[in-house]
């Protein structure tokens, strides 16, 4: 399964923690706000607009407001996702 968690929020800014097991997906989505994804353990298969990314432990990557994206675990990994939530 993937297991996500609100690890600390403040203001308009959102720490999640998320481990997905093997072969699970995260379907296309898009966030109202850019997000920071840092690999805590393992590797993650992302796919940004149309570009496939692959990020092993301790790397992290920039995904843009708006930007459709998944992400998918051909093994199990731990994520730092850091929000940033939009002025109203």
């Amino acid at each position: 399964g993937i297991r996500d968690r609100l690890v600390l929020e403040f203001r308009r800014v959102l720490f999640r923690s998320a481990v997905f097991d093997s072969e699970q997906l995260l379907p296309t989505h898009q966030t109202p706000g850019p997000a920071l994804i840092q690999i805590l353990d393992g590797t993650a298969y992302f796919t940004v607009g149309n570009e496939e990314v692959i990020l092993p432990q301790g790397k992290s990557l920039l995904i843009p407001a708006g930007v459709p994206h998944s992400v998918i675990a051909r093994e199990r990994f731990k994520m730092l996702v850091t929000s940033i939530l939009p002025l109203d």
